[in-house]
């Protein structure tokens, strides 16, 4: 993703944010919240018209014996926060983000070990998100360009011995750990080494995925669009680039998730993946019908940092 400053507007270039979306906020008064029309999760061949509406907002999801609500992926679009069921394929709406304006969206979300949730707008806000009801709380709001959009908590040990650490990367690549309290940014270091030939561009999101390893989508100069995002495997201690695991053959993936041993993508289009942490060859899980505003639905996606690597049946 790249942010440019326009006539006063930020338009992200090659991004979550279509420009009819941010196009439609023109003219909208400040107790409209505009946004994409409630998600539908159908089979693949969603366009046979044979989907059904999501379950309506659940205010009082039980959490687990250990207090948190690990094992589910988080997803958003930019207006509201959703629970997907990689098990069951469904998709839950949990609600709005309470704290933005009519004019803001949020553009990626990340999700620590006790469910704890945060994300960053387009406005340059970093917030505090509610898992249970999407109600949310500015922790800081940079000068323009301050946080990073694509985001992920990396396990406790690998930067902070006792805690998770919230990570992210910048337009410039730069490798960037965010303090949740106060908002504050600070380099850990880059993806591309200082010789790269072939620079990489950090394009969507990125995942702590278990014993995996952390990964994140980019854009690589030289490989067809149409090959899809790349999946590059890198190092959550340095942000340095690892290894060009392949490419996925879908483009706009912006949101990434782990349950149950398996890595899951969500492109803006509405596509639910499984991706292959060893080739980067991607699966069509479902399909998300937006209606008239296909192409904004998935902006980003979250999951806890010790997610169960063994399936568990609902």
């Amino acid at each position: 993703m790249r942010r440019l400053l326009l006539r006063g507007t930020f338009v992200l270039v090659g991004s979550a944010i279509p420009v009819a979306y941010i196009a439609s906020f023109a003219g909208c008064s400040s107790d409209t919240k505009p946004g994409p029309p409630p998600l539908v999760v159908s089979d693949d061949d969603a366009a046979k018209g044979d989907a059904k509406p999501t379950d309506p907002p659940d205010t009082a999801l039980p959490p687990p014996a250990d207090g948190g609500l690990q094992g589910t992926i988080f997803t958003q679009t930019g207006r509201d926060l959703h629970i997907y069921d990689p098990y069951a394929r469904t998709l839950k709406r949990i609600g709005s983000f309470s704290c933005l304006p009519s004019e803001d969206v949020m553009l990626d979300i990340a999700v620590d070990r006790d469910s704890n949730i945060y994300g960053a707008t387009l406005d340059d806000r970093f917030v505090r998100i509610d898992p249970v009801t999407a109600q949310c709380t500015i922790v800081r709001t940079g000068t323009g360009l301050d946080y990073p959009i694509l985001l992920a908590f990396v396990p406790r040990g690998t930067l902070d011995p006792a805690n998770d650490a919230l990570v992210g990367f910048d337009f410039d690549d730069n490798y960037l750990r965010i303090d949740t309290t106060t908002g504050a940014i600070t380099k850990v270091g880059t993806l591309n080494p200082p010789d790269a030939s072939t620079p990489y561009a950090a394009s969507g999101d990125l995942i702590a995925a278990g014993p995996n390893g952390m990964f994140l989508t980019a854009t690589i100069p030289g490989i067809p669009r149409d090959a899809g995002d790349s999946f590059v495997k890198f190092d959550p201690k340095t942000g340095r680039r690892l290894a060009l695991v392949g490419q996925t053959g879908y483009d706009r993936l912006f949101g990434l998730g782990y349950w149950g041993g398996k890595i899951f993508g969500f492109t803006t289009p509405g596509d639910i993946l499984q991706l292959d942490p060893k080739t980067a060859k991607a699966t069509l899980v479902r399909r998300v019908d937006a209606g008239p505003d296909a192409g904004t639905v998935f902006y980003g996606a979250g999951s806890t940092t010790v997610a169960p690597e063994t399936p568990v049946v609902p």
